[in-house]
């Protein structure tokens, strides 16, 4: 799952940076894995230099690492790591989106 028959990732890698993820404290870059931060917190802002520290990240297959979680959670030995509720709303916001794609309306969740 996830390779072909040479062995080779089915998983497309861009290594420029296509999502930011931004927080008070830090932000971080994907997929190339780097948190970005001000060192002196009391020196933040446009005029001052932001530090750059790449985040170690173990490269395997989402999906069988998914998977592997998934059959684990069956057999009892992990719990899950979202509950049924989270599984419920992230597949609201999908559909959500999915009809605000054919409506081309706004779609409110309540």
């Amino acid at each position: 799952m996830g390779r072909n028959d040479r062995g080779e990732s089915l998983v497309y890698h861009d290594f420029g940076n296509c999502y930011h993820f931004f927080g008070t404290e830090a932000s971080l870059v994907f997929p190339q894995m780097k948190r970005l931060f001000y060192s002196d917190p009391a020196k933040a802002g446009w005029n001052h230099p932001i530090t750059e520290q790449g985040v170690k990240v173990i490269r395997e297959d989402p999906y069988v690492k998914e998977f592997r979680h998934f059959c684990k959670v069956i057999l009892g030995e992990e719990t899950p790591r979202i509950s049924g509720e989270d599984g419920r709303r992230t597949l609201e916001v999908t559909l959500a989106v999915l009809r605000s794609a054919e409506t081309e309306q706004p779609v409110s969740l309540i």
